[in-house]
């Protein structure tokens, strides 16, 4: 009976590979940086759900997994959907952005080592309030805008979160957010909607900065401590080092050593006494003593809050060092698609946005998709 089993073993081994090759190959096509050519032949290609969501919002696959693997909201993706319908594919030309840039010395220092810069303020224009739904739009179109490899640098207003004013927003270390109170709320919802920013740049593995006084409780804002912004750097330097008119301790959060080993400096104890004997005094009404001793007065005080050219020329080097740096080195992993869930319990309410996909829905004229 051997010769029967033997007989037997080879004509199932034959049935199985006659089967094998009259089915049709599948073939999983993996994600690149750049768009892969069909191929000819009688193949059938899966497409990957990160392709075909990417597809709808403009970017590249690999973006949009790093965005949902940080939880990006739901009605981001939408937004994104809709930019990309009204306005179309944004050329990726910018390589810098500076966010709250006040009179924009970070963006002069960047295009003066030769990188396309933009800055974004309230102050240079009623359409770049970043808390209206018309500047928040025109947010997102820049930086969509933003380049691979490019740099974004935040200072986004710390007027409710330094120690100054814990007394009107009610902050504390046990309650970064404050108080239910308006000056609180849109200090909450600017950082939010500038997270959103953020995690859209690091996306793109642009180079991620933010700035604010050495007493601000930005860090500790509910966003600000989610990955991936929990896990940067946090580094101290000295305006004055940068040739500013006061000392200034400030705090920088950094994803990238290179951007804190050039920005993190020290100042040298002559220096800081001998600008301390610069500095001006406020005195109560009867001038019998001091009762507050600050770095300027008036429009001095302004000053101080300025950026040195200094400061903005060392942001400038870094950046130009770094985008030439990973241009030549980097090469993108392809991964693989995880089983991401269609939508995110955590939406981001605080970031307020119904308003405007409400509007982008009116102009697009068709329902959104809502499943990215």
């Amino acid at each position: 009976m051997w010769w029967l089993k033997c007989v037997l073993a080879v004509s199932l081994a034959w049935g199985v590979a006659v089967s094998h090759a009259t089915q049709p190959m599948i073939i999983d096509i993996s994600d690149s940086e750049s768009e892969s050519d069909s191929v000819d032949g009688p193949f059938l290609f899966r497409r990957r759900a990160s392709v075909i969501a990417s597809e709808y919002l403009g970017i590249y696959p690999a973006e949009y997994r790093r965005l949902k693997r940080w939880k990006f909201p739901q009605i981001g993706f939408d937004i994104m959907h809709a930019t990309l319908v009204l306005f179309g594919v944004q050329d990726r030309n910018v390589e810098v952005i500076e966010w709250f840039c006040g009179v924009g010395h970070v963006a002069q220092g960047c295009s003066e080592n030769s990188l396309a810069a933009l800055g974004y303020d309230r102050d240079r224009s009623a359409q770049q309030d970043m808390l209206t739904d018309d500047g928040f739009l025109l947010a997102l179109v820049l930086v969509l805008s933003l380049a691979r490899f490019g740099t974004q640098h935040f200072a986004t207003a710390c007027s409710s979160w330094a120690w100054m004013a814990w007394d009107k927003t009610g902050r504390s270390i046990a309650t970064p957010m404050g108080l239910s109170r308006p000056s609180a709320r849109r200090g909450n919802l600017m950082v939010t909607r500038a997270c959103i920013l953020g995690l859209i740049g690091l996306s793109r593995k642009a180079a991620y900065v933010l700035e604010q006084p050495s007493s601000s409780l930005m860090f500790n804002h509910t966003r600000q401590s989610q990955e991936p912004f929990s896990l940067f750097w946090k580094i101290y330097t000295w305006m004055l080092a940068f040739g500013g008119l006061t000392p200034k301790r400030t705090t920088l959060q950094l994803d990238q050593p290179l951007f804190a080993a050039e920005l993190g400096r020290k100042v040298r104890r002559s220096e800081f006494l001998g600008t301390k004997r610069r500095t001006y005094t406020h005195k109560d009404a009867d001038a019998t003593h001091t009762k507050m001793r600050i770095y300027g007065a008036g429009n001095k005080l302004k000053q101080t809050q300025e950026y040195p050219i200094g400061y903005g020329r060392a942001d400038g080097r870094v950046a130009r060092k770094w985008r030439d740096y990973k241009l030549a080195t980097e090469t993108e992993c392809v991964d693989s698609d995880s089983d991401y869930e269609l939508a995110h319990a955590d939406n981001w309410p605080d970031a307020k946005l119904g308003s405007l996909l409400k509007s982008l829905d009116v102009q697009m004229r068709a329902p959104r998709r809502g499943h990215f």
